[in-house]
């Protein structure tokens, strides 16, 4: 796990001095966002473009690192730590991915950014929802509804088959992301990400009611 915890500030590393070698040779401004049609609509200027989303997977590396010592239930973090810290390789790793596709582009290279950025945010949550049933409760990561971190069984429960969900649907995204038209990857990825999160949540709610009317008299903490 030690060793793992070097993989992101690599990584983050990484990404920042390949924008700062490729600077001289990128033109005043670079195409940064792309539409839900595939084709690009936004630009940054060079500055920008090589400087901005390493500072901010910086800044989001030292939130997803240092927030769980804030949680009230951060013993939990000690469980599941490798799974976590792997999660965290995961999110660094894509916006890594992204980040040097922009800079590629921009050199002139042909990068394909809009099916780069799918494939990488697809494979992200595959391997979140491969590991999402080793989380244990907690405030900070996870499937977190008031009815998951309000009882440990349902947490479980839930994060297992949310998992299962998650892995799927980014599969299939990062699947799709290789060969399908952009706008339908687009759709069955927002499509199955959101429709998860919802029926997830309503799943939590189920379990927790049922829980509540087969315990009656268990302690408030325990239901």
């Amino acid at each position: 796990m030690m060793r793992s915890r070097w993989i992101a500030p690599l990584l983050i590393a990484a990404m920042t001095l390949f924008g700062i070698i490729a600077w001289p040779a990128l033109p005043a401004q670079i195409e940064s966002h792309w539409g839900i049609s595939g084709e690009a609509d936004g630009s940054l200027g060079r500055t920008a473009a090589v400087l901005m989303l390493p500072l901010l997977t910086l800044s989001l590396w030292a939130v997803m690192t240092y927030a769980p010592r804030l949680d009230p239930r951060r013993e939990n973090f000690e469980i599941f730590g490798p799974t976590y810290q792997l999660i965290v390789n995961a999110v660094i790793a894509a916006l890594a991915g992204i980040h040097v596709a922009i800079i590629a582009n921009g050199l002139g290279w042909s990068v394909p950014v809009a099916r780069v950025v799918i494939v990488a945010v697809s494979l992200e949550l595959a391997v979140i929802g491969n590991e999402l049933g080793r989380i244990r409760p907690n405030w900070f990561a996870g499937i977190r509804t008031p009815w998951t971190l309000s009882d440990d069984e349902v947490w479980r429960r839930t994060h297992r088959v949310g998992g299962r969900l998650f892995a799927a649907s980014g599969l299939l995204s990062a699947l799709l992301g290789l060969f399908a038209p952009f706008m339908v990857v687009f759709i069955v990825m927002i499509v199955s990400v959101v429709g998860s999160a919802l029926g997830l949540a309503g799943y939590s709610y189920l379990l927790w009611r049922r829980r509540q009317d087969d315990l009656p008299s268990a302690a408030p903490g325990q239901r």
